[in-house]
């Protein structure tokens, strides 16, 4: 096959590529060579199936090759393109082999729905449903089912829907199979022909009250609003017959997604005693213990569960689901400094272009952190910050608990009000390497965990440089008017870069523990909320390591919890939802957790 051409604008031009297909392959026929012609017209039919010309080219082949039974040995099945399946399936039609003609190209089809194959005129011929025998429209109608999304797009609807047609009145034309009329009303469906979907599944589950017919059907109410109808067809379904797991797990998350999380409890834990690991209702269960009480233990747990069965791919898409709307275990929690708020004031005020050069004097009345300070001067550069005091007790000062002698990134000299950077920027090629990585949201923990292993090469020095000299985003509109999500979102990745470092070291003699623990107890700043992510990723991820790093991130935690007593800490929500993060640690540190999100929520 030759490749499709581009035209000088660079879209690929497939009819005239497919134009000359057909010309080689009029070649290949005037000198007798009708196995190179058969070739060149499966080409031209794969760049454009509705192409007259290539229709007339296979015309002829047939007749040159002396009939049917001939042409079709030019298009043998043992060596399927897609072009030569259409073409066969043609030359079958021209001989009203229906069964086949009709299999063979909905074949073709559901290999691409978006290729107009099935607007070919043969298909709405009257003589064809008569024809078709039941499991050949059974067979077309599972091919496009597994093929065909829920729903289909307008376009795609468009470009099938003379099959679509043929299927449905195939399927009507045997109204006493269950099988068909279940399997095409899941077609309807997808089509959003809800009318002749219900009737069809009506029908089927009147002949035959069993699994497929009663799953199609309470699938017919659920799309259709009607959930407690749904609901009644499956529990009885598995009242008949508790052997199909799956659906123990669709009753019990439609009983879930209707408010009623505790009622699908049951169904799953049935399945969950006899399959302790199963696939789907192991993490359905964790997925509804979590929509009932909001315990992020079941996240851990889900995590746990797709760490020791990474092909349970429904464990991430519920662990996915559950982190999308949790700060950290999703996405950047947004800043709340004054500084940060002053500046989207200005931001609100002043044009992009007016800013490098506007001159502001802004008092703070307590120091804040060394990021936001930094935030803002690199978005107002003639900036001058004035800080009225310092506040008790000082966030300029390492946690006690910490190693007064390690690593930091940030120093506020001799009692300096701002501090300023001690360790150089990243390199060139590292800071662009941190951007690639860089991102506001993530699937969840584990999985930012391992998206961030590509930063595992990269130098300790230019992961900390990043720290207080994040690279400058990329030119997107948003991080221009948000610079605080990016200088956040690059700490964030540089500390799980960080927890990549050296990852053949022990955990406990690792040079990434220790630097995660030095920077999570730092001076007061957003670096530490970057380390306990770092550190909550870890944990989720190792076991062994959890009681330590919930040790660690409580004591941060309730230090800065007492601090909030005098003083505003403004990195004291992070910390809050850091710590439920590790449900594994002291009841009570949790409750104080809540508590207080509880109240900052409340003012």
């Amino acid at each position: 096959m030759a490749a499709v051409s581009e035209t000088s604008d660079g879209v690929g031009d497939r009819r005239i590529e497919a134009q000359g297909e057909v010309a080689v392959a009029v070649l290949a026929l005037d000198s007798g060579d009708l196995t190179h012609a058969a070739d060149h017209i499966a080409g031209a039919l794969q760049l454009e199936p509705l192409l007259p010309e290539a229709h007339e080219c296979l015309a002829r082949l047939v007749v040159a090759a002396g009939g049917v039974d001939a042409a079709l040995t030019l298009y043998p099945t043992d060596r399927p393109s897609l072009g030569a399946m259409g073409a066969r399936a043609h030359v079958l039609a021209a001989d009203a082999q229906w069964d086949s003609a009709v299999s063979l190209l909905t074949q073709v089809v559901a290999f691409d729905p978006s290729l107009p194959w099935a607007r070919t005129p043969w298909l709405g011929l009257p003589d064809i449903v008569p024809a078709l025998s039941a499991d050949t429209i059974l067979y077309a109608v599972l091919a496009l089912n597994r093929a065909l999304p829920e729903p289909v797009s307008d376009e795609v609807r468009q470009t099938i829907a003379p099959l679509y047609e043929l299927l449905c009145a195939a399927v009507e034309s045997h109204d006493e199979d269950a099988r068909l009329l279940a399997m095409g009303s899941s077609l309807a469906r997808r089509f959003t022909a809800f009318e002749l979907a219900e009737s069809l599944a009506v029908r089927a589950h009147r002949i035959s009250a069993d699994q497929m017919t009663s799953v199609m059907l309470g699938q017919v109410y659920r799309r259709t609003g009607r959930p407690d109808e749904a609901i009644e067809v499956w529990a009885d379904q598995l009242r008949r017959d508790p052997s199909d797991e799956y659906l123990h797990v669709d009753l019990a998350e439609l009983y879930a997604d209707t408010g009623r999380p505790e009622l699908g409890l049951p169904w799953l834990d049935a399945v969950v005693a006899n399959s302790p690991a199963h696939e789907k209702a192991a993490p359905a269960l964790l997925g509804l213990r979590y929509r009932i009480d909001g315990d992020t233990r079941h996240l851990v747990a889900l995590a746990d569960h797709l760490r020791e069965y990474p092909d349970h791919h429904y464990a991430g898409e519920l662990l996915a689901q559950f982190c999308s709307d949790a700060s950290w275990l999703g996405y950047i929690e947004g800043a709340g400094e004054s500084l940060v708020n002053l500046l989207r004031q200005v931001f609100e005020q002043v044009p992009a272009e007016g800013r490098a050069e506007l001159e502001l004097r802004c008092t703070v009345s307590m120091i804040e952190p060394p990021s936001a300070v930094l935030t803002v001067r690199r978005a107002l550069p003639r900036v001058d910050i004035i800080v009225s005091e310092v506040g008790d007790p000082d966030p300029r000062l390492p946690l006690a608990a910490g190693n007064p002698a390690g690593i930091a990134v940030w120093h506020y000299p001799d009692g300096a009000m701002t501090a300023v950077p001690i360790v150089a920027p990243p390199s060139a090629e590292a800071a662009e390497k941190i951007r690639w990585t860089t991102q506001l949201r993530w699937p969840h923990l584990p999985a930012a965990y391992d998206f961030a292993v590509a930063l595992s090469d990269l130098p300790l020095p230019d992961l900390l440089g990043a720290l207080v000299h994040p690279p400058a985003p990329d030119a997107d509109p948003f991080y221009a008017q948000h610079p605080e999500l990016w200088v956040r979102a690059v700490q964030m990745w540089s500390c799980l870069g960080i927890a990549h470092h050296r990852v053949d070291e022990p955990w406990q003699e690792s040079t990434r523990r220790t630097v995660l623990f030095d920077l999570l107890d730092g001076v007061e700043d957003w670096v530490c909320e970057a380390a306990a992510v770092a550190l909550v990723a870890i944990a989720w991820m190792r076991p062994d390591a959890r009681v330590e790093i919930g040790l660690a991130i409580c004591r941060r935690f309730i230090a800065l919890a007492e601090a909030s007593q005098s003083r505003a800490v403004t990195i004291l929500d992070s910390f809050c939802r850091l710590t439920l993060a590790c449900p594994w640690v002291d009841p009570g540190i949790l409750d104080l957790a809540r508590a207080l999100l509880e109240a900052e929520t409340q003012e």
